[in-house]
């Protein structure tokens, strides 16, 4: 167990994910902005930070398929995903920062639309072994992701809201 004291997170920390490595611990705080901070938790050392989204974020997870790489969010009409690279000397928002984070916004599409055309909320986020993400969302259906585009979409998997996901190691989920 290891105890770091975070003062990069305004009114709290709402979302905590290691990365399949185990080297990197990604937070997401209260703010308005739901700030995304990258750490060195060993070193108790933050990497790099970025706004992820002014509305809420209710799923945070490394892309296993990404290693420590991709980090991504998933929340009120958004999936961002963050690309994790080497920060050129001295580049970096942060003061030893050894990275630069590249944010890119999902493309919900015709398929990850609602009924009047808009991004579905989505309230969980998990990913299969191969990395493709899935979500659940508001609506009750379950996107399936590659990459930042919805590939496919389970509609009506449940009558209400879907805020749970398992995956299995086939790639086969759980929801609830």
């Amino acid at each position: 167990v290891a105890a770091m004291t975070v003062t990069l997170h305004e009114r709290g920390v709402s979302h905590l994910a290691f990365s399949p490595d185990g080297t990197r611990l990604a937070s997401l705080g209260c703010d308005n902005h739901h700030t995304l901070v990258i750490w060195d938790w060993r070193r108790r050392a933050p990497l790099v930070s970025s706004k992820a989204h002014n509305e809420p974020i209710f799923g945070l997870r490394f892309n296993p398929a990404g290693g420590s790489d991709v980090v991504c969010a998933a929340g009120v009409k958004a999936y961002k995903i963050f690309f994790l690279e080497a920060a050129a000397p001295g580049a970096g928002s942060l003061a030893a920062s050894t990275l630069v984070c590249t944010k890119r916004n999902g493309v919900f599409g015709r398929l990850g639309a609602t009924r009047d055309g808009s991004p579905q909320t989505l309230l969980c986020l998990e990913f299969t072994p191969d990395g493709h993400a899935v979500t659940g969302c508001a609506s009750g259906d379950i996107l399936v992701w590659l990459g930042q585009e919805v590939s496919s979409k389970l509609r009506g998997a449940h009558d209400g809201p879907v805020y749970a996901l398992a995956v299995f190691d086939g790639g086969a989920f759980a929801s609830g």
